[in-house]
Parts: structure tokens; C-alpha cells; sequence
């Protein structure tokens, strides 16, 4: 019996030493994952900074891009004017060259 009790005593010994040692391990499987815990929440709070940053840098690209598209637009009617000033320009010096070779022509019939 006292055998049996004092095997009793090492297995309970034994569990109680096991026990001991996953309480240890337990304990710093927590510290660890509490450590986890707060870089997955500073990495969520960073998160959502950059989901401000990208939002308000989308809102600026539309409006830059809007603006851009009404630019292209002014450009191309200042383009199309341009070209109809170029054609009425060049109608006029023709207009002006036919005008002198006119009054070439008259003053040399009017000398010969």
C-alpha cells in the first residue's frame, strides 16, 4: 500500500510538474498573442489611414483628370480657331498679292 502510495504521489507529482510546465507555455503563447494582438490592430488603424490617403488622392486624380478633359476641349476649339484664323490669313495676303499685281498692272498700262 505504501507502494502504491508513493506511486500514487509521483504521478500526481509527475501531472502536477506537467501542468505546471503548459501553464508556462500557455503564459507566453498569450504574451505572444497579445503582442499580436496589438500589431494586427496598429496595422488595422494603418490601414485605414492609407484608405483615407488613397480616397482623398482618387477625389483629386477625378478632379485634375475633369479638369484635364475640359483643357483638351479649350485646346482643340483654340486649335480649330487657329486653323480658320490661318485659312482667312492666307485668303487675305492672296487677296492683297491679286490687289498689288492690279495696280502693277494699271500703272504699267497706264505708262505704256
Amino acid at each position: 500500500l505504501k507502494k502504491k502510495g508513493e506511486e500514487g504521489a509521483g504521478a500526481v507529482a509527475s501531472l502536477t510538474a506537467e501542468r505546471d510546465e503548459l501553464a508556462k507555455r500557455n503564459a507566453a503563447l498569450q504574451k505572444d498573442n497579445d503582442k499580436l494582438k496589438a500589431r494586427v490592430a496598429a496595422l488595422e488603424k494603418e490601414l485605414d489611414e492609407w484608405k483615407a490617403k488613397y480616397g482623398e488622392l482618387e477625389h483629386k486624380y477625378q478632379e485634375v483628370s475633369k479638369e484635364a478633359e475640359q483643357l483638351k476641349g479649350q485646346v482643340g476649339a483654340l486649335e480649330t480657331e487657329n486653323d480658320k484664323l490661318k485659312h482667312d490669313l492666307e485668303l487675305s495676303e492672296e487677296a492683297r498679292k491679286a490687289g498689288d499685281k492690279k495696280l502693277a498692272d494699271a500703272e504699267q498700262e497706264k505708262a505704256g
